[in-house]
């Protein structure tokens, strides 16, 4: 069975582990395109994407949807997905 857990601490330990603040909003525009969610279970995906692409860093997810279209500018180079 998978757990996170471990995971999750190892990936946190490593050196190029980087804290991102929470600065932007799901209302701007120039980062999250509203009319791509459509349900409250689409916002963590898209939020934390842009984050990512705010910060040219990778959003890592465990399964493969990724709502791209949701976040304007980005590309799958943002992502990385970790198969279980």
């Amino acid at each position: 069975m998978f757990t996170m857990r471990p995971l999750q601490a190892d990936l946190v330990n490593t050196p190029t582990h980087t804290f991102m603040p929470d600065d932007i909003s799901l209302l701007d525009q120039q980062f999250v395109t509203r009319g791509q969610i459509h349900g409250p279970k689409q916002l963590t995906d898209p939020y934390l994407l842009a984050l990512s692409v705010k910060r040219g860093v990778r959003f890592v997810k465990i399964d493969t949807k990724v709502p791209l279209v949701a976040v304007p500018q980005t590309t799958h180079k943002y992502v990385y997905v970790i198969k279980t």
